[in-house]
C-alpha cells in the first residue's frame, strides 16, 4: 500500500517537472520566433519586400545605382567597416604608380591649404584633368591631376638654380624657403641663394631662377631637401654630391614639376583657341616625331616648338625636358638651359 502511494507521488512530480520543462521550451521557441520575424521586418522607410534597394540598406541590391549614400563616411583605420574600407582605399590610392601623392597640409599658416580637386577648381589659372592617364575612366579619382595653365617663361629658367654655364650639376639645388598657400605660395623673401650664369652667388629671387624651387613653393611648404654640403660650394667646385637624387624626385610631394607621365596627361597640340581646350589635335605641324602621344580630348596650349622642364634627372649634368617638335617628345638637356616650366599636383 505504502509503495503504491510513493509511486503515485513520483508520477505527479514527474508530470509537474515535464510540464515546467515544456513551458520553458515553448517560451524559448516563441522568443526565438519573434526575433527571427523581427529581423526580417521591412524598415518603414523602405519600399515593399520586392524591392530591397532603399536608403537604409547598406548592403544594396543587384542593380546599377543603389540608393544607399555613403558620401559622409570618413576614413578611419579603427572605425566601422565602411570607414576601414575608405581607409584601405586611401592607402592604396597613395601608392599607385604616379609619384607626388600623400602631401599633408600644415595645421595653420604657410602651407595650410589642402591640395584637393576642389582647391584646383577654385584656383585661377589651374585646371583639373580627371582622366590624366587617358584610360577613359572619368570617375577614378586616382587618375586626377591639377595643372598650372600658364608656364613660367621669363627669367633665367634654370632647372635647379644652378645657372653656371661653365659647369653643370643636376644633384645641386639652390637654397630657399617657402611661404604662403596654394595657389599663391612663393619663395620666401631673403632666403634664395643660387648661382648665376657666371658662377657667382645669386641671392635675389627672380621669377624662373629655379624650376624645382618655384614649383615646390606654390603650395607654401618646402618639400625638397636643403642644400646640405653645398652650402659652401663655390660654383660647381664640389661636384655631384647631392642632395637631389632620383629617389628624392620620385618621393617629391605637393606642387611640383611634372614627371613625363604627368606631362602626357595634359599635353596635346591645338590649332588656336583658348589656353585650355576640350578637343585637341593629334597632328603636328613640323618635326619627325609623328602624332602626339598625349591627350586629344582635352589639353593645354603646348605648341610643337615649346620645351618645358620636367622633374626627372639623367646622367650627371642633365635633366629631362618635354615638348620639342611634339609635346610627347621627351629627352634631356643641361640644367642651366633656359626652358619654361609649369607646376602640377596630385592629391
Amino acid at each position: 500500500m505504502k509503495n503504491n502511494i510513493n509511486l503515485i507521488i513520483l508520477k505527479k512530480i514527474a508530470n509537474s517537472l515535464w510540464f515546467v520543462f515544456t513551458v520553458i521550451v515553448l517560451i524559448l521557441i516563441s522568443g526565438a520566433t519573434i526575433c527571427i520575424f523581427a529581423a526580417f521586418i521591412e524598415p518603414t522607410v523602405g519600399p515593399s519586400v520586392s524591392d530591397q534597394d532603399f536608403v537604409k540598406n547598406i548592403l544594396g541590391a543587384n542593380n546599377a545605382d543603389n540608393d544607399y549614400d555613403s558620401s559622409l563616411v570618413v576614413s578611419s583605420s579603427t572605425g566601422s567597416i565602411f570607414e576601414c574600407l575608405h581607409n584601405i582605399s586611401d592607402e592604396i590610392y597613395k601608392i599607385q604608380e604616379y609619384p607626388g601623392r600623400g602631401w599633408i597640409a600644415s595645421s595653420s599658416g604657410d602651407g595650410s591649404t589642402a591640395l584637393t580637386e576642389s582647391a584646383c577648381d577654385d584656383a585661377s589659372g589651374w585646371y583639373w584633368f580627371e582622366d590624366a592617364n587617358g584610360d577613359g575612366d572619368m570617375d577614378d579619382k586616382g587618375d586626377g591631376i591639377c595643372v598650372q595653365e600658364t608656364a613660367v617663361s621669363s627669367g633665367v629658367l634654370s632647372w635647379n638654380g644652378y645657372a653656371y654655364t661653365s659647369s653643370q650639376d643636376n644633384t645641386y639645388i639652390a637654397d630657399y624657403e617657402c611661404e604662403g598657400n596654394f595657389p599663391s605660395g612663393t619663395i620666401k623673401t631673403g632666403t634664395y641663394n643660387g648661382f648665376d650664369s657666371g658662377g657667382s652667388a645669386d641671392t635675389t629671387w627672380d621669377d624662373g631662377d629655379c624650376a624645382l624651387c618655384q614649383t615646390d613653393c606654390y603650395d607654401g611648404k618646402k618639400d625638397l631637401p636643403d642644400q646640405g654640403s653645398y652650402t659652401s660650394n663655390a660654383g660647381g667646385t664640389g661636384g655631384y654630391i647631392g642632395p637631389i637624387t632620383p629617389e628624392v624626385l620620385k618621393n617629391w610631394k605637393g606642387t611640383r614639376l611634372p614627371t613625363y607621365l604627368d606631362f602626357y596627361g595634359f599635353c596635346g597640340y591645338k590649332d588656336g583657341g583658348s589656353d585650355y581646350e576640350t578637343g585637341c589635335s593629334s597632328v603636328i605641324i613640323t618635326g619627325t616625331d609623328g602624332q602626339m602621344i598625349g591627350r586629344t580630348d582635352e589639353c593645354l596650349d603646348l605648341s610643337n616648338s615649346s620645351i618645358e622642364w620636367i622633374s626627372e634627372k639623367i646622367d650627371t649634368d642633365y635633366a629631362l625636358i618635354a615638348g620639342d617638335l611634339a609635346c610627347s617628345n621627351v629627352h634631356e638637356n643641361l640644367v642651366h638651359f633656359n626652358y619654361r616650366f609649369r607646376a602640377i599636383f596630385r592629391p
